[in-house]
This record gives structure tokens, C-alpha cells and sequence, in this order.
């Protein structure tokens, strides 16, 4: 096995992600992905770069070319931090009771001004649900 499939076996093992999805995200057949995976096949350089901002690690990591799999400080995409674009992410999927829950625990971080601007979105979100 070559260090682009392990490394792609250990990312997708770690965070629970499933070979279709990855197909589904770099435009390729499960079985394409499978091939990477067993080795069978070695990717092309813009196959290299779509699993690399699919999965937010480095393509030098994942070529083997540095061992730290967290050289993204962006997402190429928002342009925010990754960890900021995850939070943000798994916010617009949870429910709307949930995103409470969420800012309950952030509160105690906010400063009173934050807090006014949050209290103003949540108002209009509950006119806007009505």
C-alpha cells in the first residue's frame, strides 16, 4: 500500500466518512475511490487536489511529502479558518432548538455587545418563523 492510500484510509476511518461520500465530493465513482484506497490506482494531480479540499488536509500530506496533516488554516472555499468553517457548517445543520443550545453555551464568551446582536437575530428569525 502506498502512503496516498494509507493516509486517505486513515483520514476517512478517523473521521467517519464513507467512501461514496468522498466520490460523491471529488465527482468520481465509488469505485475510483476504492481503487485509491487498495492502491490499484494512483491519482492524477487535480484527483490529488479534489480529495485534498474534499478531506481539508494538504495533498503534500496526503503524498507523503510532510507528516502534518493540519497545514489548512483556511478553507479554500469561505476563506475562514477550518475549525470557524466546520463550527459554522454543523450550526446551519442543527435545529433551531439546537442553535439555541449553542449560543447558551457560548454566552458566557460573549461581550454585551455580541449579545445585542445576537438578540436581534434571534427576534428576527422568530418574526420570520411566524
Amino acid at each position: 500500500m502506498n502512503v496516498f492510500s494509507e493516509r486517505l484510509r486513515q483520514i476517512l476511518d478517523r473521521r467517519g466518512v464513507s467512501q461514496d461520500w468522498l466520490a460523491r465530493q471529488i465527482h468520481a465513482t465509488p469505485a475510483t475511490v476504492s481503487r485509491y484506497l487498495t492502491s490499484d490506482r494512483v491519482p492524477r494531480g487535480e484527483n490529488v487536489a479534489a480529495v485534498s479540499s474534499a478531506l481539508n488536509v494538504s495533498a503534500d500530506y496526503l503524498l507523503g511529502l510532510i507528516d502534518d496533516e493540519c497545514t489548512l488554516k483556511r478553507d479554500r472555499r469561505s476563506g475562514l479558518d477550518v475549525e470557524v468553517s466546520l463550527l459554522v457548517s454543523c450550526y446551519r445543520k442543527a435545529s433551531s432548538s439546537d442553535q439555541r443550545v449553542i449560543w447558551t453555551l457560548l454566552d458566557k464568551y460573549m461581550t454585551p455587545e455580541e449579545r445585542g446582536v445576537l438578540q436581534k437575530l434571534l427576534e428576527y428569525a422568530n418574526e420570520s418563523a411566524v
